[in-house]
This record gives structure tokens, C-alpha cells and sequence, in this order.
């Protein structure tokens, strides 16, 4: 189950997969140890340093630290050769070669042909990058960052003339340069800096107070930006308590040191020694934290080396994509936790917004691949939709989308196409059963919404509604149903949340609290170990609705949320629990936002889903069941830990086996349902309709002509009640297709729900055979079960 309280929390650190280093500096290292006691020849240290260039020098700024790192482990002999690399024209390269030589404190020697000290060669090539109008951002930053570590006036000079040029408009120039600036003058830098704090931009305005900080510069606005900076679990959020606790200290040294005449002397001292040793301890990790966001390359020595063996082993190097695999890693570790916690990159996030929202922008259609043909299938369009009103219709094959043909592609692959941006334009072709040929189609996408809950009033006064998740705007559709059912002055209600996943936990607490009355027991309790998700309670207030009978239909699909809300109602005995047990997925997971850096990295907004806590309903249990990472239920001294909603009512859904479904394929393969309906449809049509909204009765006779027509055609044996079955589905298939909407249940066919209806109706002390769209299936189950004892209410 998905809280729906986001944070922000760090992955470790902002990383880039590079890694080559390692794999010299190994190299290196053997080579000492074996003995090698020659000093390199100058063409090996030459084909090495060209080595580092090449798989370094064209990536990112993580890849250029990287390929720095690789060439301070060439040494001291090297330097004349890396020298070199400062007239090398792409800016990675030159930065690559300068943090070398500033690593190996040959930046004030004299570089090879005397054309000048290396220090003037040094500040000239970062001088020449950090002012390059042209030149790329980060790289500029990079540059200035460089410069810092090399004060001079002439610096000074430049980076002032810098603050009054184009930097001044780019305010990760402007900080960076800033920064650089305070080394010799912290007026001038604050001047730059203090500007920033108004901005619209948050990340901008978070990285000019934390710069104005490390300046010692703690005005009111720049402190208000830390203490909303210092909850947030990340690397800002750490360095922004870190200054905070170093400005805390400095004010507490100064006021004890003000009290001094109120202490003795030792003890004043005493205290003051022992707030500058905080102060310093805090003032070091300060500056190594920024010593990590500035070159934050460094991987954890297993990753590190797997990804250089990685790299230098695998079989097929071309297809070594190292930001997925730091993505997979990341994704595997947080895998390994437990079967609900997941990191989820770009796309998954994308796919999980769209599923608690129940919006996407594309065609509108339900699609699958056709076992005959190959080519994808509108399963059913979504009714009143792009594609629906084009005059797509179920069944339809579409056998091109932009000049691809669908035929043996999966089905992920072209609806990556059929999504797109609302109001793009998208042509495909379409071949249907009854046409000679193909026909062109063009559809401008548009957000699709998929709504939540799906609700009718059934024959007898009995209101339905269908969950499918609990998303966004679940309870505002689910609250419209009930006031809609509280017209219609309904006698009962089901709830069917069969198949419904879950989502937020709001959601499900608030369905609960439409139907009990205050209790002292809580709805659902939330308890882990970590103070970052304390333990909590929802308490029921008073009901919204009546007092009338509810029966819940669950099965195995029904998880998370929908456990909530079923066992909930169970324990308070506010309503009967129908169908299968549930999952048991007993555990909350909160969802965090990963840090900006990340966003940059991967290109997108990522989460963590981490699961952070259990919850128990009213009576106390847990319904969480023991689940291997494979979510294969684990046994206990021979027992299935299975956990999960036991229902008060089990009832096993009618569904054809796999092995009678097979005889139907032989029928489905001449498209026998298909050239019946063109023969009966137009002569029988008010009787179809009848069929597929309230039923057949079980019966064949319902069709005209069924033995005549199937039992030639039957050549596999299919029982005559599957035939049935497979008909009247076709049937209300075509019926939907012409009404443009879609039923929301199907209680002429569905098992458990006509259980429900027997059960329901049994509350009220109603037969259902009383009733007759109901009166076909009310023998075959006989008499409702007795009424469950309310509790709680």
C-alpha cells in the first residue's frame, strides 16, 4: 500500500558509474608487486595517459574525475605527458588533466618545452573554460570550482570581472564563482550571493544559503532556508544541519564566553575547549561533505569493481549501458529487502503516477496480441474515448501503427507508441472481421481517465460498486456513488473490491469511516521501528451513511488497501465478507523522492518504495502473510503462513479450466461466434440485449438455433455451457461496443456475485427468487446464510 506522504531520501550519494581508475591503479599495483623495479619507459606512460583519455575524455563531468583519478595513479613520471593534455581542446579533457596535476602538486612546475610555469598553464586553461561564454555550464563550474583551490590576485581580478559578465545571470555560476571569491573576499562574494535568496527557484535559493553559510553569513533569510533545508534526509539536508549546528556552537562559544566572570576559570575553559572540538569536528565534516558534492564519482569498493571487471571482461562490451546498470544495482538492493520495496526509475514512476491517477495520454483502448494472427488487438476500446469515437471497436486488429506493422512485436513496444503527448496525431490500420482489406485510421491522442469506481443499482434495491484502486480521486467517486445510492433509498450494498490492488491508505480509512460509528478501536494501526515512520492510529468517527447491510466480494487479487477496508468492516461486524481469501499484503510502504542530483543524472523523477511498517486492523491482527522475494507464501513447521482476509463466505469463482478452454479454440479459430452473431444479431436483437444485460438462465434454449449451429462446428467436444458461456460473452461484448459503455457487473454469470446478492438479500429477510432477474440462479445456490452479528456500531 502506497502512503501517500512523499520525502525526499538519498540513494547514497549522487554517483556516475566510471570506474576505470580501479582497474589501472590494480594494474599498477601488480606490477609493483611483482617486482618490477624499472621506472616505466616514457612510450608506455605516453600510451597510457592516451589510454585514460580515450575512455574517459568523452564523457560526463563524473567521467572526467573518474579518468583524473586513473591518471594521478600513473605518478609523478607522468606529469610531463598529462602537461600535455592542456592544449588538448575538449574543456573535459583539460579539466580531466588539471585535477591530475593539482592531485599530484605539478601545477607550479615547469611544463615540458619551458613555455611557462605550471601554474600560469593551470589557471590560464581553467581561466580560458570558466570564461568561455560558449562553453557548457557545468563545465564553467567546474573550471571555477578548480580555481578555488588556487588563489592568486589575478584569480581574484577574473572572477570578479566574471560576477559582472554572463555569470551573474547564471546562477550556478554565480554561485560557484561566488564561492570561489570568498577564499580572499567574502564582501564581494555575499554581494553576489545574497540576491539569489529571493529567486523563484528553490534549488537556486536552497544553494546560495548554504554557500552564504559556509561564508559565515547567517541572516534571517538565509537561516529560514536551512531549517527548511535540514529535515529533508539528503546531502543538502545534512550540510544545512551541520551549519546550523557550527553556528549554534560559534553563538554558545561567544556567550560563554561572555559569562566567563560567572564561572571559574578552568571551567570556563573547559567548556570552551570543548565546544571548539565540536565546532572543529562539525567544520571538517562540513567541508568533506562539500569535497564529496564536488567530485561525487566515489562508489562503494564492490561496485567500484564489479563494474570495472564488468567493463573490462564482458563479452559484448557494446552493450554495457553503465548508468542501467548502477539503476539495476540500485534496483536489486532495495529488491533484496522484501517483495514490496522497490527503487523505480524514470519509467516506473511515470507508470505509477498514471495508475493511481487513472490517467495517460494515448488512444483509449484496452489491447493484447491476437493468437492467430500475431497483430495487436483492440480488446475493447475505452467508451467514449479518441479511439471509440474514430470507430474502433472491440475485436478490431490493428495491423500497423505509423507505417510499423504490429505482427509479432510485444505488446509493451507498441503501446510505447500508441502513448504519446495529448493532441499528437497518430495513423495506424485496421483490419476487421466482415472487411475486404485494411482501413486507415487517424487519432489524435488525448488524457485518458479511467475511472475508479464503477456503480449501478441492481433489480431488488441493492447498490454495487466497484473499486479498482485506490488512487487520487477513488473517494471522491466512491462518495458520489453513495449519495447517489442514498436517493435511490437502496436496501443494501456491495462492495466488490476483487482484483483491486490497493493504493493509498487514506483512502481506504475514510471508505471504512463512511460506515462505523465512533469505536474506541482504531481502523487500522501502523507500527514499525524507525522514528522516521512513527506509530500511528486511525480512529472512526461517527458514519455518514445508513445503517443498511454490506457484503464485500474479495478474492486473491484483492491486496493491500482493499485488505484494510475488508477486515475492517469484518471486525467492527459491519459487513459480510464474500469469495476468496485476500493476498496478505499486511505491510505500508511510503514512497520518497529522490534527490535533485539523481533527477539530473537519470534523466527523470525516481522513488524509493520502502517499506516502512505493518499495520493491524480493529481486533489487532495482521493479515500479512510470510512471502519469499519471490512472493511464493513460505511455510512454518508445516504450516502456509498465508495470511491475508479469510472470508465469511468462501466461494471459488465458476471459471472455465484451461483444459475446456482449449476445446473452445477450435470454435474461435472459424470465428464461430462472430458469423453466429451476423446470422441471429439483427432478427433477435431485443432478446440479445435482454441476454446480456440480466442473463440466459443457464440456458441453451436462450439461443436460436444453438445445437443446429454449434454441433457441426463443435469438432473438439466442447461442453454445450462453455459454448454458452463464450456466446453470451461475445454477445455483451457487441452490446457495450453499441451502447458505448460498459456494464458494470455481470450478475446473470458471476458466481461470487450472485452469492453476495443471496447473502445481501438474506440480511434484509428477502428471497431472491422474489426477485426475477435473480429467481435463475437463486435455486441453484439455495438459501442465504444466517445474518452476521453486528458489532461495534
Amino acid at each position: 500500500m502506497e502512503s501517500n506522504r512523499d520525502r525526499s531520501l538519498p540513494l547514497a550519494r549522487r554517483s556516475c558509474p566510471l570506474s576505470r581508475a580501479l582497474a589501472i591503479a590494480l594494474t599498477l599495483l601488480c606490477c609493483a608487486l611483482a617486482g618490477a623495479q624499472e621506472a616505466p619507459a616514457a612510450a608506455d606512460i605516453a600510451s597510457d595517459v592516451a589510454q585514460v583519455v580515450e575512455r574517459y575524455g568523452a564523457g560526463d563531468l563524473a567521467t572526467c574525475w573518474a579518468g583524473a583519478r586513473a591518471l594521478e595513479t600513473l605518478g609523478d613520471g607522468a606529469v610531463a605527458e598529462i602537461q600535455k593534455l592542456l592544449d588538448a581542446s575538449p574543456a573535459r579533457t583539460r579539466l580531466m588533466a588539471i585535477k591530475a596535476l593539482v592531485a599530484l602538486g605539478a601545477n607550479e612546475d615547469e611544463p615540458a618545452g619551458g613555455s611557462g610555469t605550471g601554474a600560469t598553464s593551470v589557471e590560464s586553461r581553467l581561466r580560458e573554460i570558466a570564461g568561455d561564454a560558449n562553453g557548457k555550464v557545468e563545465d564553467r563550474g567546474a573550471a571555477l570550482g578548480l580555481l578555488a583551490g588556487l588563489p592568486s590576485e589575478e584569480i581574484d581580478a577574473f572572477l570578479r570581472k566574471l560576477l559582472e559578465g554572463d555569470a551573474y545571470y547564471v546562477p550556478e555560476l554565480r554561485i560557484a564563482a561566488a564561492a570561489a571569491l570568498s577564499r580572499n573576499s567574502r564582501t564581494a562574494a555575499r554581494d553576489a550571493l545574497t540576491p539569489l535568496l529571493a529567486t523563484e527557484d528553490p534549488a537556486t535559493a536552497a544553494a546560495a544559503a548554504l554557500a552564504l553559510a559556509e561564508l559565515g553569513s547567517f541572516e534571517p533569510e538565509v537561516r529560514r532556508l536551512l531549517q527548511r533545508l535540514k529535515d529533508e534526509p539528503s546531502e543538502q539536508g545534512r550540510r544545512a544541519r551541520l551549519l546550523l549546528e557550527n553556528d549554534h556552537l560559534l553563538r554558545q562559544i561567544e556567550q560563554d564566553m561572555a559569562r566567563g566572570t560567572a564561572s571559574s576559570e578552568p571551567e570556563m575553559h573547559k567548556t570552551i575547549e570543548g565546544l571548539r572540538r565540536d565546532l572543529e569536528k562539525s567544520s571538517r565534516e562540513v567541508v568533506e561533505l562539500r569535497k564529496r558534492l564536488q567530485d561525487p564519482t566515489d562508489l562503494p569498493p564492490l561496485l567500484e569493481s564489479l563494474l570495472s571487471q564488468i567493463k573490462s571482461y564482458y563479452v559484448e562490451p557494446e552493450k554495457l549501458d553503465e548508468k542501467e546498470l548502477l539503476v539495476e544495482a540500485a534496483k536489486g538492493m532495495v529488491a533484496s529487502l522484501d517483495p514490496f520495496s522497490m527503487f523505480m526509475d524514470v519509467a516506473d514512476t511515470k507508470r505509477f503516477a498514471e495508475d493511481m491517477s487513472g490517467e495517460y495520454a494515448g488512444i483509449g483502448a484496452q489491447v493484447g496480441l491476437d493468437g492467430d494472427t500475431g497483430y495487436l488487438l483492440i480488446v475493447r476500446p475505452v467508451y467514449k474515448g479518441p479511439a471509440h469515437r474514430a470507430g474502433l471497436r472491440s475485436n478490431d486488429k490493428v495491423t500497423e501503427v505509423e507505417g510499423i506493422s504490429t505482427k509479432g512485436k510485444q505488446v509493451d513496444e507498441i503501446t510505447k507508441i500508441l502513448k504519446g503527448a495529448a493532441g499528437s496525431k497518430i495513423r495506424f490500420k485496421v483490419l476487421r472481421r466482415g472487411w475486404t482489406e485494411e482501413r486507415e485510421f487517424l487519432i489524435a491522442r488525448e488524457t485518458i481517465h479511467l475511472p475508479p469506481v464503477e456503480s449501478d443499482v441492481l433489480p431488488g434495491g441493492i447498490g454495487y460498486a466497484r473499486v479498482h484502486r485506490f488512487g487520487d480521486d477513488t473517494m471522491e467517486d466512491f462518495s458520489d456513488a453513495l449519495d447517489k445510492f442514498d436517493e435511490r433509498q437502496i436496501q443494501g450494498l456491495i462492495i466488490d473490491l476483487r482484483d483491486n490492488p490497493g493504493g493509498y491508505l487514506r483512502d481506504a480509512v475514510n471508505m471504512v469511516d463512511e460506515f462505523v460509528d465512533d469505536d474506541p478501536r482504531p481502523i487500522v494501526r501502523q507500527a514499525g521501528n524507525s522514528e522516521a515512520a512513527p506509530s500511528e492510529e486511525h480512529l472512526p468517527k461517527k458514519g455518514m451513511r445508513r445503517n443498511y447491510p454490506i457484503v464485500v466480494l474479495v478474492n486473491r487479487g484483492s491486496a493491500s488497501a482493499s485488505e484494510i477496508v475488508a477486515g475492517a468492516l469484518q471486525d467492527y461486524g459491519r459487513a459480510t465478507i464474500v469469495g476468496q481469501r485476500t493476498f496478505g499484503k499486511g505491510s505500508v510502504q511510503r514512497l520518497y523522492d529522490m534527490p535533485r542530483e539523481i533527477a539530473d543524472f537519470l534523466g527523470g523523477e525516481t522513488k524509493l518504495r520502502l517499506t516502512v511498517q505493518y499495520y493491524y486492523l480493529p481486533s489487532g491482527r495482521s493479515i500479512h502473510a510470510k512471502r519469499d522475494l519471490d512472493r511464493s507464501i513460505v511455510e512454518e513447521n508445516g504450516v502456509k503462513q498465508e495470511g491475508g482476509v479469510i472470508p465469511d463466505l468462501d466461494v471459488e469463482q465458476d471459471d472455465v479450466p484451461p483444459h475446456r478452454v482449449s476445446a473452445l479454440e477450435e470454435l474461435l479459430r472459424v470465428d464461430a461466434f462472430g458469423k453466429y452473431l451476423d446470422l441471429y444479431s439483427e432478427k433477435h436483437a431485443e432478446d440479445f440485449k435482454k441476454i446480456a444485460a440480466v442473463g440466459d438462465g443457464g440456458k441453451t434454449e436462450a439461443y436460436p438455433d444453438f445445437d443446429k449451429f454449434f454441433g457441426p462446428l463443435n469438432t473438439s467436444h466442447a461442453t454445450a455451457d462453455d459454448i454458452r458461456r463464450q456466446l453470451r460473452g461475445e454477445i455483451r461484448l457487441r452490446i457495450e461496443d453499441q451502447l458505448g459503455e460498459m456494464y458494470p457487473c455481470d450478475y446473470g454469470e458471476d458466481l461470487q456475485l450472485q452469492h453476495a446478492i443471496v447473502a445481501l438479500l438474506g440480511r434484509i429477510d428477502r428471497a431472491p427468487a422474489e426477485i426475477p432477474e435473480y429467481a435463475a440462479f437463486a435455486e441453484k445456490i439455495g438459501a442465504a446464510p444466517p445474518a452476521r452479528e453486528k458489532k461495534g456500531l
